[in-house]
C-alpha cells in the first residue's frame, strides 16, 4: 500500500451535489455524518481486501471484537509492560517542552493544544504498543489485514470561561469526516484521565445513528431531539484511565468529543490511525510514516 499517496488523497472530492444533497443523504441512509462517498467508498475498499486476505489467512472470532463491530468501540487494559509506558511518557514529556518537537494548534486565537511532528521518529518504541492482542482484536473486526497510516501524539491543555464552549480540539460532537472503514487505536500517556482531566466522551453507533436521523447536522448545529440524545450521560462511554489504558474506535461511526481538562491538569495520547489492508504489515511499518496533513508545513 502506498501509505503517502493513502494521506494524501483520503478524502473524495467534495462538490456542491456532495454537500447540499449526497452528505445530508447519507445522516439518514447510512446514519452517520463521515459523507456519502467516504461511506460508499470505504465498504468497497474493505470488501476487496477481505476477499483478497481470505486467500491468506484465517481471521478468529473474539469478543472484543465483536463489541467493537456492534458499538464501534472497545475500551482496553493490554499488558504492557510498565517500563516501556514510563519510558515513552518521559520521552513525551520531554518532546512537550521543545518547542522544535511540537506545533502549537487551534482553531481559533487560543491554541491549547501541542502536537508532535512525526513521533515515532522522536519516540521509536511506540510502535511497539501494538501489541499481538491488540492487532488480533482489529483483525477480527476487520476480517483482514490492517496498515498502520500514521501515528499522532498530542497534549491537550485546559480552556477556560465562555472559550470552553468553543471548538478548539474536537471538543464538540462530530463524526470524523473520512472512509468509514478507518479505526483509531488510542493509548493514553497520563494517569488519572477522567471527565475532568480531558476524557473523550463516545456515543455508540446506535445512538448515533438516533441523533443523526433526529436533528444533527454538524458540530455546530445539533437541532430538535438530537440534542437530548448527545446530551444523554447515561449512554456514553467516557475513555478514562491511567497511563497505558487503550481505546480501538471508528470514529466515523460514534459520535465522539474532547472533554476540556481542567485548570491544572493537562491530557496525552497516542492515536494510531489504522486502514484495511489485503496483506500483512512490514516488520519495518513504522520506519516510513508520511507527514501528518493536520500539521501546518
Amino acid at each position: 500500500m502506498n501509505t503517502a499517496r493513502t494521506i494524501q488523497n483520503y478524502k473524495p472530492p467534495t462538490g456542491r451535489i456532495a454537500r447540499l444533497v449526497l452528505n445530508p443523504l447519507s445522516r439518514i441512509i447510512h446514519g452517520n455524518a463521515a459523507g456519502y462517498a467516504n461511506n460508499a467508498v470505504g465498504r468497497r475498499i474493505l470488501h476487496d481486501c477481505q476477499r483478497r486476505a481470505a486467500a491468506q489467512a484465517t481471521f478468529a472470532d473474539d469478543p472484543r471484537a465483536r463489541q467493537l463491530t456492534e458499538r464501534g468501540y472497545v475500551a482496553l487494559e493490554p499488558a504492557y509492560d510498565r517500563r516501556l509506558l514510563e519510558s515513552i511518557r518521559a520521552q513525551a514529556s520531554t518532546a512537550f517542552e521543545d518547542p522544535r518537537a511540537f506545533t502549537t494548534v487551534g482553531r481559533h486565537a487560543v491554541k491549547p493544544q501541542r502536537i508532535l511532528r512525526h513521533p515515532e521518529r522522536l519516540i521509536p518504541e511506540l510502535a511497539e504498543l501494538l501489541v499481538p492482542d491488540v492487532v488480533a482484536i482489529i483483525e477480527s473486526h476487520l476480517r483482514s489485514f490492517f496498515d498502520v497510516e500514521i501515528i499522532r501524539l498530542w497534549r491537550n491543555y485546559p480552556v477556560t470561561g465562555d472559550a470552553a464552549n468553543v471548538d478548539h480540539y474536537s471538543n464538540l460532537w462530530h463524526n470524523d469526516y473520512d472512509l468509514v472503514t478507518r479505526l483509531r487505536f488510542f493509548v493514553l500517556l497520563t494517569d488519572g484521565v477522567t471527565p475532568e482531566t480531558g476524557a473523550m466522551r463516545v456515543l455508540p453507533i446506535s445512538q448515533t445513528k438516533r441523533a443523526m436521523r433526529r436533528g444533527y447536522v454538524r458540530r455546530d448545529a445539533i437541532y430538535g431531539s438530537a440534542r437530548a440524545v448527545v446530551d444523554d450521560v447515561s449512554s456514553a462511554t467516557f475513555f478514562t484511565g491511567n497511563l497505558g489504558s487503550a481505546f480501538i474506535m471508528n470514529p466515523q461511526l460514534c459520535l465522539h468529543r474532547a472533554s476540556v481538562p481542567r485548570e491544572g491538569s493537562f491530557r496525552d495520547m497516542v492515536q494510531f490511525t489504522l486502514v484495511p489492508s489485503d496483506s500483512p504489515r512490514r516488520a519495518t511499518w513504522a520506519d516510513d510514516l508520511p507527514d501528518d496533513p493536520e500539521i501546518p508545513s
